[in-house]
Parts: C-alpha cells; sequence; structure tokens
C-alpha cells in the first residue's frame, strides 16, 4: 500500500477509501461506514480478581504505617470499598 497513491486511499474526507472499496461485497455497511470507536479496559475487575494480592499488599495498614503517607485508622477504607464493589457490566 506504501507504493499506492494517496489519492486511492483516501477520497475526500473518506479515509481508508481504496481499501473499504475492495472490502465492499464482503462486509456489512454497517461496518464500512461506522465511526472509529474506543474500548474500555478492566481496571475495576483487574482490581478485584487479577491485582488483588497485590493491591491488598500495597494498600494494607501496615505497609501505609511504615511508609508514613497515611494516618492507619482510615487508610484501609477506600481499598475495602473498592474490593467489595459489586462488578459493573
Amino acid at each position: 500500500m506504501a507504493q499506492v497513491p494517496g489519492r486511492f486511499k483516501i477520497k475526500g474526507n473518506r479515509k481508508k477509501h481504496l481499501l473499504k472499496q475492495a472490502f465492499a461485497a464482503d462486509l456489512p455497511r454497517g461496518l464500512l461506514n461506522r465511526r472509529k470507536s474506543g474500548f474500555s479496559i478492566p481496571v475495576a475487575r483487574w482490581l478485584r480478581e487479577d491485582l488483588r494480592g497485590l493491591l491488598e499488599d500495597y494498600l494494607s495498614a501496615g505497609r501505609l504505617s511504615r511508609q508514613g503517607f497515611f494516618e492507619t485508622p482510615g487508610s484501609a477504607g477506600p481499598q475495602t470499598r473498592t474490593l467489595r464493589r459489586a462488578p459493573q457490566p
């Protein structure tokens, strides 16, 4: 595609014109004409499942107390709420 002149790749504001034209018969029209969309990452699930042990270790009252960044009595509140929150769809 690097050797294909730009006038074939872009038509007006429609980018990837040549590519879309090549696959027009094989792909649904809605797919070819839709806008770009982002994706979300499951941070909350990671913190509750995959990274739970690491989070508990780093936010444990003992560790926070030793580091001196937070006062121990209220430091476990946010961690506990995050880990107990129900998963979101």
